[in-house]
This record gives C-alpha cells, structure tokens and sequence, in this order.
C-alpha cells in the first residue's frame, strides 16, 4: 500500500495510472484532503483488492504540496 502512494502517475511504464495523481498537489490544501483520500482508496482498490481500509491519516506539512499520508488496512488471505 505504502508503494502505491510514494508513486506518482506517469512513472509505471505501460501503467501510466499507477500512482498518485500530481496535480493534486497544487491545490490548496482544503481541496487537497478530499481528493487525495479519494484517489488513495481508487487505488488500492485498483491495484491492491485484498486490504480493506481501517482508516486514513492526512497531515498538511511545512512546505507548501507537502503531505504525510497514514493508512492502515488489513489484508485478506
């Protein structure tokens, strides 16, 4: 899971929508939140089907497009 979110779109060859979505970034950060928790469960419900979602963190950082996202799952056998 971790993975799928340190990846931005673009860098999976032949899977340009792996990842997060950069233009996220840029806007500001009330808008941020939202989008970025929608596009983390996109994709782990994309790439990832066995974790279901216990919870998510989002913290703005220091720097402006900065954010520590936390999440935590459990994984299906």
């Amino acid at each position: 899971m971790v993975n799928l979110f340190r990846l931005a779109q673009g860098e999976v060859r032949f899977d340009v929508l792996r990842g997060i979505d950069t233009k996220i970034y840029d806007k500001p950060e009330t808008y941020v939140d939202p989008l970025l928790r929608a596009e983390a469960y996109w994709l782990v419900s994309q790439y990832e089907p066995r974790i279901t979602f216990n919870g998510m963190d989002m913290a703005g950082m220091p720097e402006p497009g900065n954010f520590a996202v936390t999440a935590s799952g459990d994984i299906e056998s």
